[in-house]
């Protein structure tokens, strides 16, 4: 008998400003993650109010801001005639994560014709400021002259003892190895830039790409008759829609194009996709180590450091180690979501929490509509265009739960929705995936078709409409 997965929407509706609960805690996340797409930080306060209202409009923010006391953004100025390729990409690859207007000028660059003065000033504006919230990424035409670090000057007076001389000079060396580090990160961001901007250059030259020589990469092949891509998994034909070769990275899983692959278009095609895509989810993640560091933050685990941690494992450990269900949980549930919309091309687009959202804002992921058909009215008069979901795991949970919670602040979305879902049904899904010997489709391909259904109505049934064959199609 086939389980029967239920939505269990909120009895009540919460009356407006009503006060949480006395000593009612906030579950605590079982592990915060830097598997972050994409989200944004909050603005900095001084910004002209042109700017501040693109870095609204770049950051999704439809409500109003409160002050975050928070650490200052780090930022890696690039120099610009060394990403200008990758830089583009990037927009192409997240345009309709973007305002209508920045998607029309994004799609007029591609077809090849020029903006004029006005819209290439809103399209750099937008761009500059979507990069430095995003990625820590500052682009200038010309790379600056990295300054010595100063030191700081000894006090020399004799009334200063010994141990207030050490102290200082404690000081100047923690300094100095924070600045060290962050230096790293930004010259690593920096090698991203220009690793995907050769990539493409070289791609777009017919010559061959360094990074598509790996051994631990899949290949991916194309079937010309029924124009779809596929991989080979132990003789059976397994058939990939763009969005699995994208979400697939979040399990650590990389692709490369068959070289002898007929059709030059679908080449280029996923070729692109793949390289843009490893490479802004990488600055994602290295700027979110940024920020940890800048926070003096233990931060959290990736996929890669928890299956190292599992691999190295006793049997009796791993147990334990499951227990930590939450933090697959959220990778799954998340990048199934993306798979779905993208796949199936729908009017949503599902982007990754960096730390200072999941820190402040107290939601792992974000939802995004592509374009406004209709919104959830939450408080008589207000649209929903983008949400936070803070994903909750419970053992012995048989339902799908999903609730309106007051936790957090609704700067760079709309509202904040809890999504509980069975935790034991995760677990048991990433068991299986690795006793598969990790095929395609990550975990979430061993999910119940029911749960993921159910799943994707909860979050979607009244944010966009979702036609009945996509539920078909689900297995």
């Amino acid at each position: 008998m086939k389980e029967k997965f239920e939505i269990k929407l909120p009895e009540k509706k919460p009356k407006e400003n009503e006060p949480a609960a006395e000593g009612e805690p906030r579950q605590g996340r079982e592990i915060e993650t830097w598997e972050g797409e994409g989200g944004t930080v909050a603005a900095p306060s001084d910004l002209s109010p042109e700017d501040q209202k693109a870095n609204e409009e770049a950051s999704g923010e439809g409500r109003e801001t409160k002050k975050e006391a928070s650490a200052e953004v780090p930022e890696t100025v690039v120099e610009e005639s060394k990403v200008e390729i990758s830089w583009r990409e990037i927009l192409i690859h997240a345009k309709e994560e973007f305002p209508d207007d920045v998607k029309r000028l994004i799609d007029t660059i591609n077809r090849g014709d020029t903006l004029n003065s006005q819209q290439q000033s809103r399209l750099d504006k937008f761009s500059h400021l979507w990069f430095r919230e995003t990625f820590g990424i500052v682009k200038k035409k010309k790379q600056p002259v990295p300054q010595p670090i100063k030191k700081k000057k000894q006090l020399t007076e004799e009334e200063l003892t010994r141990q207030r001389k050490q102290i200082e000079e404690n000081k100047i060396k923690r300094s100095e190895k924070k600045q060290g580090v962050l230096q790293g990160l930004a010259e690593l961001k920096r090698k991203k830039m220009g690793q995907l901007h050769r990539a493409l250059r070289n791609l777009d030259a017919g010559e061959s790409v360094e990074e598509f020589i790996d051994e631990t990469r899949r290949v991916v092949y194309f079937d010309e008759e029924n124009s779809q891509y596929f991989v080979e998994e132990n003789g059976t034909r397994k058939v990939l829609g763009i969005g699995d070769i994208v979400s697939d990275y979040a399990w650590g899983i990389k692709y490369f194009p068959d070289s002898r692959m007929a059709d030059a278009t679908a080449y280029r095609t996923i070729a692109k996709k793949i390289l843009t895509n490893e490479t802004r989810r990488d600055l994602e993640k290295i700027h979110d180590r940024e920020l940890v560091f800048q926070e003096k933050d233990t931060g959290g685990f990736s996929f890669v450091k928890f299956k190292q941690v599992w691999e190295k494992a006793q049997e009796s450990e791993k147990a334990s180690i499951m227990g930590q269900v939450g933090f697959i949980a959220e990778i799954a549930v998340r990048e199934f979501l993306s798979r779905v919309g993208y796949n199936y091309n729908l009017n949503f687009v599902v982007s990754r929490a960096t730390i200072e959202e999941d820190r402040y804002f107290k939601y792992d992921f974000k939802i995004r509509i592509k374009h406004k058909i209709r919104g959830i009215d939450v408080e008589s008069n207000s649209t929903i265009k983008t949400i936070g979901l803070d994903l909750k795991t419970e053992g012995s949970r048989k339902t799908v739960h999903l609730g309106k919670t007051k936790l957090g602040k609704r700067v760079v979305v709309d509202e904040i929705f809890i999504l509980k879902i069975p935790g034991n049904v995760i677990g048991e899904s990433f068991l299986r995936w690795l006793e598969a010997d990790e095929p395609s489709g990550g975990p979430e391909r061993f999910l119940p078709p029911e749960l993921k259904k159910t799943i994707l109505k909860a979050v979607t049934e009244k944010l966009v409409d979702i036609p009945q064959e996509v539920y078909d199609q689900i297995v």
